[in-house]
């Protein structure tokens, strides 16, 4: 796929996951449960069924021989209750309370699945790389299944959950940074926004579980000023030779999206963009 083309699809991408974004406010959650909505959803868990059986596929590779497989079952159990999800989903008259019970299901043998691979010994990184894959995979999902529940303790779900994956997103985002820039001229500043922005969303993902929202918005608004000197330095990076960096920003600025639309924070976000 031609490079601008490429870019031209993750901007599309980004946009997508704006457009998802819990902006209703409708007395009763199940009415939102829509086709659109199931349809959105089943794409979501489709997506975390194949990360696990890519999982299963490493677990095999990475731990051929051994005669333990609690992984390996563990995997199954989770693929199970994640097709026990999508057939809640395509149920006659779905309801929240059903969707998100076997949601929860679903979230505790993935938690389970990432203190598995945690503790094996050795570490086996393939595996923890996937594990990681799931997880944030997992919470786009619960993201898809949030759309249309405005009710405060779901909301709050969606904010701790994506502030969490955004703050390892950055974390992931000033290795990758680091590793590619490592000789170009000029590259202290953005360097220093990027560190400086991981911080800070590090510093935000400790106040969205307890905080009061009023703190939560003050503290996400200092990052959006960080956000903003990142997404500048992005204007001199080149898509032939900064690809992969670029894929790591468009997926820092969809959380950041998700989360300011979220928070409904005043102004105009700093949206990224890179010279085709």
């Amino acid at each position: 796929m031609p490079t601008k083309n490429r870019f031209a699809l993750f901007a599309a991408l980004t946009i997508g996951m704006a457009t998802t974004t819990t902006k209703g406010h409708a007395a009763d959650p199940d009415k939102t449960v829509t086709t659109h909505y199931v349809t959105s959803a089943r794409k979501s868990v489709d997506k975390v069924a194949a990360l696990v059986e890519s999982l299963q596929d490493d677990i095999v590779e990475e731990l051929a021989g051994e005669k333990e497989k609690t992984l390996f079952q563990l995997a199954d159990q989770t693929q199970s209750e994640i097709e026990l999800l999508d057939k809640t989903l395509v149920a006659q008259n779905p309801t929240r309370d059903a969707i998100y019970k076997q949601s929860n299901r679903v979230d505790t043998k993935i938690a389970a699945l990432a203190k598995a691979i945690s503790e094996l010994s050795p570490k086996r990184p393939v595996l923890a790389r996937q594990g990681e894959r799931i997880r944030v995979q997992s919470v786009d999902l619960h993201f898809v299944l949030s759309v249309g529940d405005d009710t405060k303790e779901r909301q709050r779900q969606v904010l701790v959950r994506q502030a969490k994956s955004m703050e390892s997103a950055a974390k992931q985002f000033v290795v990758a940074s680091e590793y590619a820039l490592l000789d170009r001229p000029g590259r202290a500043p953005f360097m220093a926004a990027v560190k400086k922005f991981a911080e800070q969303c590090e510093s935000f993902e400790k106040l969205a579980g307890d905080s009061e929202l009023d703190l939560c918005k003050k503290e996400f608004s200092t990052l959006t000023e960080g956000w903003n000197e990142v997404v500048r330095g992005f204007l001199k990076l080149s898509p032939k030779e900064d690809y992969h960096i670029a894929r790591l920003g468009f997926r820092l600025d969809g959380y950041h999206l998700r989360l300011f639309e979220l928070l409904k924070m005043p102004g105009k976000r700093p949206m990224l963009t890179i010279n085709l």
